[in-house]
């Protein structure tokens, strides 16, 4: 009886598609770019204090109070007006849980905004503890606001 030969199975080089790369590349950028405008502080649309003095920071506290031009304090993305007298108590109730460094509540002003309309709050996120992180824009030196 005749045996026949196994033949080992050719190896040649192998052919990587370069066609879909191109589509690969387009949909994680695509990606990226979804998700850094997810990022973002949402809620109230604000025109932010510009000052010389702004640091970047590398990740914005998850507890945002916004104060808006008509000077009314909103938590979150809510679009309700928390009153002033609910502020601390709701802060804290946010805050629960966390020690130290996560005790940091962004607080962002419209310009229009005084002193007057956002030193409580500030007054408020210090009786909840926590310490505040403002949100700004740079304001380069020579440039008016």
């Amino acid at each position: 009886m005749a045996r026949r030969a196994r033949r080992e199975p050719r190896r040649g080089t192998p052919i990587v598609p370069l066609a879909s790369l191109g589509d690969i590349a387009f949909l994680l950028i695509a990606f990226f770019i979804i998700t850094a405008e997810l990022t973002k502080v949402e809620g109230a649309r604000i025109e932010p204090a510009r000052s010389q003095d702004v640091d970047e920071i590398d990740d914005l506290s998850p507890v945002v109070v916004t104060l808006n031009e008509d000077a009314q304090i909103l938590i979150g993305d809510e679009t309700d007006a928390t009153p002033l007298s609910e502020l601390t108590g709701q802060l804290q109730a946010l805050l629960a849980g966390r020690e130290g460094d996560q005790r940091v509540v962004t607080v962002r002003i419209d310009r229009a905004n005084s002193h007057r309309d956002f030193h409580p709050i500030f007054r408020a996120v210090g009786e909840a503890g926590a310490s505040a992180a403002l949100v700004g824009e740079f304001l380069q030196e020579g440039v008016e606001p």
